[in-house]
């Protein structure tokens, strides 16, 4: 729906910027007058809003993930395996995310709605376009651990 919005108020400013900047005569005057000229007024209107979609589309394609009350209840280890006694439910990768948390969150988000309360994290790596990092992402594996079972 964002994305919609985002070209009709594109589409609306395009023809703005078209009917009222190419159907005047431009005028090259030394001083014009700031109050009849409305061209420049409105190429920067125009670049102010375009830019501003631009960036509203963009930022809402990474929001950081939340944790739900069903992934509080996962437990994430990194640099060890799951115990013995884990039951293998299967593996789980991140989408793309502006942030190492939201990874973690989406982790174990993920693994709470395939039935899993215990994540061994396998690997974070970096999203890199043209030398930039633009997000994170990771996989792991997800497994069922009784919490009943006691060690000897």
């Amino acid at each position: 729906m964002k994305k919609v919005i985002s070209f009709l108020l594109l589409g609306t400013m395009l023809c703005f910027f078209t009917s009222s900047c190419f159907h005047q005569p431009v005028q090259l005057e030394p001083m014009p007058d700031p109050s009849r000229d409305m061209a420049t007024t409105i190429i920067v209107f125009t670049a102010v809003a375009i830019t501003a979609t631009a960036l509203t589309v963009l930022l809402s394609k990474y929001k950081p993930v939340l944790l739900t009350p069903e992934g509080k209840n996962v437990k994430l280890v990194m640099h060890e395996e799951a115990p013995e006694e884990a039951e293998y439910i299967g593996d789980i990768q991140t989408k793309v995310v502006i942030d190492l948390i939201s990874i973690k969150n989406d982790l174990r988000n993920k693994a709470a709605r395939i039935g899993g309360n215990l994540v061994v994290v396998d690997t974070f790596q970096s999203e890199i376009d043209r030398g930039r990092t633009w997000g994170y992402s990771g996989s792991g594996r997800v497994y069922y651990l009784d919490r009943n079972i006691k060690k000897n």
